[in-house]
């Protein structure tokens, strides 16, 4: 894997930073879907008055929905993308974007593009 992240910023939980140096160092994938959520997690607006807040990346499962749930707009969107774009050197096209909508979506995405 040829990444040009070589660590992950330390506001990141321990569980994702000991996922991101299997991932680095060995290539193993299989804790992938900790990265994403606490990428996720990471990249989550500010919630408007009324909405809940999420302080943990536990907290966040596969059914909730970027805009509806999470308050993502296209941007924020844009920027978590980017980021997991170059922390898994994996490539996501605009079109693929159109058909993820949840956390879970996001996750199957990308654990497909890696397995390929």
């Amino acid at each position: 894997m040829t990444s040009s992240i070589k660590t992950l910023p330390d506001r990141f939980p321990i569980e994702a930073q000991r996922a991101f140096e299997k991932i680095r160092h060995r290539n193993d994938f299989s804790e992938v879907s900790i990265v994403i959520l606490a990428a996720v997690h990471d990249f989550l607006p500010t919630p408007p008055s009324g909405v809940k807040r999420y302080t943990k990346y536990t907290e966040l499962a596969d059914h909730h929905r970027f805009i509806e749930d999470l308050s993502f707009d296209s941007l924020a969107i844009a920027e978590l993308v980017f980021f997991l774009e170059d922390f898994l050197s994996v490539s996501v096209r605009n079109a693929d974007l159109l058909g993820i909508s949840t956390i879970g979506e996001l996750k199957s995405f990308i654990s497909g593009r890696l397995q390929s």
